[in-house]
């Protein structure tokens, strides 16, 4: 099973889209979305989703996804932003990849909507960065094994 640990702090612009589009990926995964204390109505719109599992932190970007790992159930864990959206079947192709190819962890290239040049350089260099290096924290999936061995975010 795939876990989908998102971190939030005053994310009520993005984190019901992302997780209406989660919703609609199939496959067994749950969605652990980690507050990190948000002054907005980000919470009221992840309650809005029962499914989803909800937990709060103190606030940082590593904190709160080692802290949505720990009560995470799924053997992979995958770490998105709550602007982030998934290409169709995209927890189908990590499970598949992951028990077929015994990859151990691997990442979304990013893109953007936004069409200003500025942005279009960045995903074209996040494309070819990619290929030689898995990093960072957005769209990044892995093992729960390989997680835990090398002590989660700092």
């Amino acid at each position: 099973m795939i876990s989908v640990v998102i971190p939030v702090l005053n994310e009520s612009q993005t984190i019901g889209s992302c997780l209406s589009r989660l919703s609609e990926q199939i496959g067994h995964h749950e969605i652990v979305v980690v507050d990190g204390g948000s002054q907005d109505s980000t919470l009221d719109i992840v309650r809005s989703f029962p499914d989803v599992k909800r937990v709060c932190s103190s606030v940082g970007r590593g904190v709160q996804m080692n802290r949505g790992a720990g009560i995470a159930k799924g053997d992979i864990l995958l770490f998105l932003h709550a602007d982030t959206y998934l290409p169709p079947r995209a927890l189908n192709k990590i499970e598949s990849l992951m028990e077929q190819r015994g990859i151990v962890a691997g990442s979304f290239a990013l893109s953007f909507d936004d069409s200003s040049l500025l942005l279009k350089l960045y995903s074209l260099f996040s494309r070819i960065n990619n290929t030689l290096f898995t990093y960072g924290d957005q769209g990044l999936f892995m093992a729960r094994q390989a997680f835990e061995s090398i002590g989660g975010f700092r």
